[in-house]
């Protein structure tokens, strides 16, 4: 089963990759690399470790709010590793997984790994969300296209959904059980027989997933009331991730000619990233390129400088993940699938 899903995100990113390159037809997108302005791709490179540090700087406080208290250049060195498994290997293993892989190790404690890797990335998951609905105001135009206003409805549906489940998740639970006609989830599913296995089996794994995720946002809510502080630092981290990250996307418009106002990126960039993070295609390739091209195309700029920005883009992450292979050659111990495999951070003792 792995090996088809990796098969079928492969011709999907082939898929994707074959719209964008239509798309382009008639556009010089290499004239446009051409004019390349050297000082900006420097600037645009130097922003990389400050983008991964505010997330280190987050993922930092998430573990020492719990009592491990681990040194910033270890995480930073494991955030690099979590780029490099993400990026340039065709696992089904991702940097999620293997960030709580080494933290747990280095912690002792699986549940307090899970813990600070889930509220990190849910965390950036919820701003992105609010950015998707209030971004487009910079540019109020944008909620007349269905693309903007069909993903904003989703957005709040989505973030209805999460504080439902993190401040009501219990009583949600104990009516899904309810209105399914079952008790706790059953830990053997494949055992059902008959016609209705396959539908059985589906139902029980759904709502087993459910059921962990409301357990992970009600451990996490409860963490971060332990220090009102904490819970401070944790979201001012996260706007200035996405802060960076417009800036990013502006240094990255600039190395090849004029780039919007942040505010304009803001207004698009939200929801191109949400449509990027879509997980049908192997570490978001091609379906990250072309959500860029289209969604900044809304606002007026040219496809071809939208293509030379993305593929820049592009090009950072793969560094990055170069530069996490030679820190993961560098580790003591090294993580593979097999051993990621034999322990799912999702089995931890909430």
């Amino acid at each position: 089963m792995r090996q088809s899903a990796f098969w079928l995100k492969a011709s999907i990113s082939l898929i994707f990759f074959a719209v964008l390159v239509r798309w382009l037809r008639g556009h010089d997108v290499r004239a446009v690399l051409r004019g390349t302005d050297w000082r900006f791709f420097i600037l645009s490179l130097a922003i990389i470790p400050v983008m991964v540090g505010t997330s280190c700087a987050k993922w930092y406080l998430l573990l020492k709010v719990q009592g491990h208290p681990v040194p910033f250049r270890t995480l930073f060195r494991y955030y690099l590793v979590g780029y490099y498994f993400t990026n340039l290997l065709p696992s089904m293993v991702g940097g999620d997984v293997v960030r709580w892989w080494y933290s747990a190790r280095t912690i002792g404690s699986q549940a307090d790994a899970a813990v600070a890797v889930f509220l990190e990335r849910v965390t950036g998951i919820v701003l992105l969300l609010a950015l998707v609905i209030v971004g487009p105001l910079a540019s109020p135009g944008l909620y007349r296209h269905p693309a903007i206003w069909i993903p904003a409805l989703g957005a709040a549906g989505a973030l209805l959904a999460l504080t439902l489940l993190a401040w009501a998740g219990s009583s949600i639970w104990k009516f899904v059980n309810h209105w399914a006609g079952r008790g706790a989830p059953d830990p053997h599913p494949a055992q059902d027989v008959g016609a209705n296995a396959g539908s059985v089996l589906f139902r029980e794994k759904l709502l087993s997933k459910l059921a962990r995720v409301q357990r992970r946002l009600a451990v996490g809510v409860e963490v971060l009331r332990r220090d009102r502080r904490v819970g401070l630092a944790v979201v001012a981290w996260t706007v200035a991730f996405y802060m960076l990250a417009a800036v990013n996307v502006w240094l990255a418009f600039r190395t090849f000619g004029p780039a919007p106002s942040p505010l304009r990126i803001l207004a698009v960039l939200p929801t191109a990233l949400t449509v990027a993070m879509i997980p049908v295609t192997l570490g978001s390739l091609g379906i990250a390129e072309t959500s860029y091209v289209f969604y900044f195309s809304l606002v007026g700029l040219s496809p071809a400088h939208i293509a030379a920005m993305a593929l820049f883009l592009r090009f950072k992450l793969i560094l990055l993940g170069i530069v996490g292979w030679f820190v993961y050659l560098g580790l003591d111990v090294r993580v593979h699938s097999a051993d990621v495999q034999k322990v799912n951070p999702s089995d931890a003792t909430w």
